[in-house]
């Protein structure tokens, strides 16, 4: 593939990954549509909405998805194995037993989940 060629898809991956990101922060229920990504400077209730709820969840979800096409890129790339996955060393289950262990030891009360609930 030519530099050029990469260099397009580069930059046509991340137009559409901004075009993706704009439509997530507009999207919600209620009174706050997607004019209020625009209109989020006049008023302060959508001004919130964006950018303590919408914005924060559109980048925990792009940063999410980045970071789980990484590993899989790494895992793949270590063992050079193209169907390599997260259970090849149970990494994934290693995840699975510390949540679970947290789950135990610190419980899932409402007062601890409570800063989850606005993400």
């Amino acid at each position: 593939m030519s530099a050029h060629r990469r260099r397009a898809l580069v930059f046509a991956g991340l137009l559409l990954s901004l075009a993706a990101a704009l439509l997530l922060i507009g999207a919600g229920i209620g009174s706050t549509g997607f004019e209020s990504v625009f209109a989020a400077r006049r008023d302060p209730v959508a001004l919130q909405i964006v950018w303590d709820i919408r914005l924060p969840r559109t980048l925990g979800a792009w940063l999410a998805g980045a970071l789980l096409g990484l590993a899989g890129a790494v895992a793949q790339g270590l063992f050079r194995n193209p169907l390599a996955d997260p259970y090849l060393l149970g990494s994934a289950s290693g995840a699975s037993m510390g949540v679970a262990m947290a789950l135990v030891l610190f419980g899932a009360s409402p007062s601890t989940t409570q800063w989850v609930v606005r993400l």
